[in-house]
């Protein structure tokens, strides 16, 4: 991994670099960068690059996509004591413009992606890998003060059904889903030297009871009520999401993936993975089907290595 920097006067190679961490979970719209630079000066920085081993430059590695993470950075801290000068630098990607950034006012009736992403993130700089389009017919209103992203956020939700993801890169995807590819964690796969398996059963709900204007509606999740599961949920379609019964499934289906998580540690730089289904070869977890919820890079003096962790995949 090489790293460059960027403060109004062009980009320059960053080195002397002793630790470096990067985190993407899904839910929290922008990764995450830590870089500490020991024994040298860095001038102040606008931005922080992270590419693939290889690239030459920045205009390289977009040709070759080959950009890991295109960071805005949050804070410089420089510091000198008797060991040396060091300089650490905190970024986040570019889901952080659109996150940071309040948007007007505004309703759209029967909106599609195309608008949407137009409106809400293209000025940012950011990447449209999708051509997804809705055939759902409805109203989204934007109140003043929310995000650019709250904004997408909300379609991508009412409208596709779907959890969007901005990777570290700054390529926009309506559903985390279609970042694609299938992983295999064991034997024959990605190797890993530590595995932690934690059951949730608190997480699990056994019904929700919907409340519309045609009167209460129960819907049980009969796999948790055979599991002596007995946890009860109300919601108002008024206020849900699609105002319709799949809001309350999606309760009960969000409780049953969130109650089985595994993390894995295994070596090197796995790459850019959220959203990624996963399969795991050990014991009980044998054909489970799993997605890549969370991931953090990190090296320094110890190695390099990638902690994994999945929830178990409900469709």
């Amino acid at each position: 991994m090489r790293f460059f920097g960027e403060n109004g006067g062009g980009s320059f190679p960053i080195d002397n670099i002793s630790g470096v961490t990067i985190n993407s979970e899904l839910g929290v719209p922008a990764d995450d960068l830590t870089v500490v630079i020991v024994g040298a000066d860095v001038p102040s920085l606008w931005k922080i690059y992270a590419l693939k081993d290889g690239a030459v430059s920045i205009e390289d590695a977009k040709k070759r996509d080959a950009v890991i993470f295109d960071g805005y950075v949050d804070e410089q801290v420089s510091g000198e004591d008797r060991s040396g000068k060091t300089v650490t630098v905190y970024a986040r990607s570019p889901a952080s413009l659109p996150l940071d950034s309040e948007c007007g006012q505004a309703e759209y009736l029967d909106p599609t992606a195309d608008v949407i992403f137009r409106k809400h993130l293209s000025c940012f700089g950011i990447e449209n890998t999708s051509g997804k389009t809705s055939s759902k017919s409805g109203v989204m209103s934007i109140t003043k003060g929310q995000s650019h992203y709250t904004a997408v956020r909300r379609f991508c939700e009412m409208f596709l059904g779907s959890e969007c993801r901005i990777n570290g890169a700054g390529k926009f995807y309506p559903d985390v889903r279609d970042v694609g590819g299938r992983l295999s964690f064991g034997e024959g796969g990605i190797g890993f030297y530590s595995i932690t398996i934690r059951e949730k059963r608190c997480l699990r709900v056994s019904q929700v009871t919907a409340e519309s204007s045609s009167g209460e509606i129960v819907v049980k999740n009969e796999d948790a009520i055979r599991c002596g599961i007995v946890r009860q949920r109300r919601m108002s379609l008024f206020d849900s999401a699609t105002g319709t019964l799949s809001d309350a499934d999606a309760v009960i289906k969000r409780g049953e993936e969130n109650s089985l998580v595994v993390t894995l540690r295994c070596g090197g730089y796995l790459g850019d993975i959220i959203g990624c289904s996963a399969c795991v070869s050990y014991g009980e977890l044998d054909g489970k089907e799993f997605s890549v919820i969370k991931t953090k890079y990190s090296s320094g003096s110890s190695g390099k290595e990638t902690v994994v962790v999945l929830r178990q995949r409900r469709e």
